[in-house]
């Protein structure tokens, strides 16, 4: 099994814990009313929701790239890896750079899937664009939707949505849940040896925090992907309320104390190996129950 160190683990702890900094719904909450341009459509705004969600993982991706030509010895990779290979040498810093990029897009894939469901439910409910059409709310962005949703124009828009969502989102939470069962190992056997090592490699690196059901513990590995449908099933019960009782903050107090008690649950169960884990990861669902409530104060 790939083996995470422990300063790694600890890295990969707190950015969950603050990975909700720089989605896009937590700047709504705190900057001053922006007014945008005419020209852009609700649904342009809201496809910029994706933006935050998905940027570090094509940073990643473009990492994987650079180094697959590090490997090929590409002129120009070389000649801008030798300054940092040059620091890196006198402080004694060592970093396998493959194990390092596969660790960091499994971690950036869970942290990026909140955002993406949070992105996807906004442009899939086109209640969300038509509550905001020529409303200046306080501390949220001044939406002028030109175009019909049911419109032939608005099919590209949900098509990309639809795709973002199951590529960044859904099979990544899928593969975790299934990766520790006999599911998983029933259906490797139509794999490819290459994609059965990719898969394996995003999934020990996420699950590597949770407990793995030895030395007399239970098997928690499926949490890892088991919270993003516990995230989606919220927002599902919040959009019913919202229909039941016409009111967006009944919808938005469920989902807060979904996320509340989902957080209560993970603090009794101890899911992760370490303290400090089960503590980041409690206060990551806590912080994004408090995120959506402020973000409509």
């Amino acid at each position: 099994q790939s083996h995470v160190s422990a300063p790694l683990r600890l890295l990969f702890a707190f950015s969950a814990t603050f990975s909700q900094f720089w989605n896009l719904q937590f700047f709504k909450a705190i900057v001053p009313p922006i007014c945008i341009s005419e020209k852009l459509t609700g649904i342009h705004v809201h496809m910029l929701n994706f933006l935050p969600a998905i940027y570090l993982l094509v940073l990643v991706i473009l990492s994987c790239i650079l180094i697959e030509l590090h490997a090929r010895n590409f002129a120009i990779v070389r000649i801008l890896w030798k300054p940092l290979n040059f620091i890196l040498s006198k402080t004694n810093i060592k970093i396998e750079t493959t194990d390092a990029v596969f660790h960091a897009t499994a971690s950036l894939i869970l942290l990026s899937n909140i955002s993406v469901l949070s992105a996807t439910s906004q442009l899939i409910d086109s209640t969300n664009i038509y509550n905001s059409t020529g409303v200046f709310h306080k501390k949220i962005f001044f939406i002028d939707p030109t175009m019909d949703w049911s419109s032939r124009k608005s099919i590209p828009y949900l098509l990309i949505t639809v795709v973002i969502f199951i590529l960044f989102t859904l099979i990544p939470s899928l593969l975790l849940c299934i990766y520790p069962t006999r599911v998983y190992r029933y259906l490797s056997r139509f794999l490819s040896a290459r994609k059965r090592l990719a898969i394996t490699a995003f999934a020990e690196a996420l699950h590597s925090c949770f407990k793995d059901g030895l030395n007399g513990t239970r098997d928690y590995r499926a949490l890892a992907g088991g919270t993003v449908y516990v995230a989606l099933l919220s927002s599902l019960i919040s959009r019913c309320f919202r229909y039941i009782f016409d009111s967006g903050s009944v919808s938005e107090f469920v989902e807060t104390m979904v996320w509340m008690t989902l957080a209560c649950v993970v603090t009794y169960l101890k899911p992760c190996k370490s303290a400090v884990a089960n503590l980041s990861l409690g206060f990551h669902m806590i912080l994004f129950g408090i995120l959506i409530s402020a973000i409509n104060l």
